[in-house]
């Protein structure tokens, strides 16, 4: 039932009543057969075992409640709109409990998405063939290939720095910069600054440390500022530096 008038309701406490006062068969199959004509729907078979008795019990029960048709109608013609807008899992889901009259509207756009993506994933070739099984296997393929890849570049560039190296089990010359960092380390340094040491060996610093971690204060202390020393420089937190200091130490 999704329409209904003061019209309907009257007709149908009437042809209850009548039900319920019937004392015979005849005038339980009439008022029986005008109250379905008003509901559309069947009370059941007149030649049904018991039909009698079962009309006028479900006949007094409906008059009790008659006073809710007019909830259910409406509730019934809600009902029907949502189901028109293919939605009627979430009026299922009402029925049967699982939401609540104040989680409809988020089930309702909870089902309204849903209907969403699966029209896009039909409609869509490479979400319609995508199976995630597929996918998380490529994925851990992918991860494997690329860990065996960062570590073959790793052992590539361990050997390359390695094959620059110096030798230094062989005699240097006296004028070499080798032979004078051989000569600082066993004077451990004494009568020479590092920064004065790291200006005798431009050349071989970078071969031997291709990669420097310094702070600041160390760059200004022990490094020459003189152009092309480092390909790249990267200011770690720099924003924790003032301006005037960062273009000091970069230049």
């Amino acid at each position: 039932m999704t329409s209904y008038t003061s019209r309907m309701e009257q007709q149908i406490r009437e042809a209850l009543k009548g039900i319920v006062d019937a004392r015979t068969f005849i005038g339980v199959h009439k008022w029986a057969s005008a109250l379905e004509a008003i509901l559309g729907f069947s009370m059941g078979s007149r030649f049904s075992k018991g039909f009698f008795e079962s009309a006028r019990q479900k006949a007094s029960r409906w008059l009790s409640g008659v006073d809710d048709l007019r909830r259910y109608a409406l509730y019934n013609k809600g009902r029907q709109r949502v189901v028109n807008c293919g939605l009627e899992c979430v009026a299922l889901a009402f029925e049967d409990g699982r939401i609540t009259v104040y989680s409809i509207s988020e089930a309702f756009e909870k089902s309204m998405n849903r209907s969403l993506a699966e029209w896009m994933m039909t409609d869509t070739p490479e979400l319609n063939t995508f199976c995630g099984d597929l996918f998380e296997s490529s994925v851990r393929i992918f991860s494997t290939v690329s860990e065996d890849m960062r570590n073959l570049c790793r052992r590539e560039i361990v050997a390359k720095l390695a094959a620059g190296l110096p030798d230094a089990s062989q005699e240097a010359a006296r004028d070499s910069q080798l032979f004078i960092l051989k000569r600082a380390v066993r004077n451990t340094a004494r009568g020479m600054s590092l920064r004065t040491l790291f200006s005798k060996i431009p050349d071989l610093l970078p071969q031997l440390c291709p990669c420097m971690l310094m702070s600041p204060i160390s760059v200004a202390q022990y490094l020459k500022a003189d152009a092309g020393m480092f390909d790249i420089v990267i200011f770690d937190e720099a924003s924790q530096m003032p301006t005037s200091e960062a273009g000091t130490r970069a230049s």
